[in-house]
């Protein structure tokens, strides 16, 4: 037996979410997502002499709309 859902006032919603959404809001996930994406990286990264660990840098930039994570090791994989 096939069953469905229904919501009601999607488009409502959206159209709510679209207008309260502002650009801090997005820096703001970028900022906190690339924080994230940094920490991953160095946790992930092989680990001898912890050189190319510490090597690894965050930053933001376009205004807080990009952010990176950069390993500055010569030998770092790319």
């Amino acid at each position: 037996m096939a069953r469905s859902i229904q919501i009601k006032g999607i488009d409502k919603l959206q159209k709510k979410l679209r207008k309260n959404a502002t650009m801090a809001d997005v820096k703001t996930v970028v900022r906190t997502n690339g924080i994230e994406m940094n920490r991953t990286a160095s946790r992930l990264a092989p680990v001898d002499t912890g050189f190319l660990r510490r090597s690894i840098v965050f930053e933001i930039a376009d205004g807080g709309l990009t952010a990176t994570s950069t390993a500055g090791a010569e030998y770092a994989p790319c």
